[in-house]
């Protein structure tokens, strides 16, 4: 099985709730109405296209913090005799 990792994969509850907030938002925020396969299709581009420069953003946050905290365990080293 091939992963395809420039598509963030969600569950079917995940993607019914970010179905929800889109058509939310786009109503709210430019009074535009759109059914659920407009919104299911602009999950998929966004999905495709655009999460991952959040995920790799997560990962080297998480890359930073993991940095900070092995300097914080070697600044706790003896020095050896």
């Amino acid at each position: 099985m091939k992963i395809n990792y420039n598509k963030i994969e969600l569950s079917k509850e995940q993607k019914s709730q970010a179905i929800s907030k889109l058509k939310k938002y786009l109503k709210e925020n430019f009074d535009t109405e759109i059914g659920d396969l407009k919104a299911f299709l602009l999950l998929d581009f966004l999905s495709e296209n655009i999460a991952s420069y959040y995920y790799n953003k997560g990962l080297a946050d998480s890359i930073t913090v993991m940095k900070e905290r092995l300097e914080d365990i070697y600044s706790l080293m003896k020095e050896e005799k």
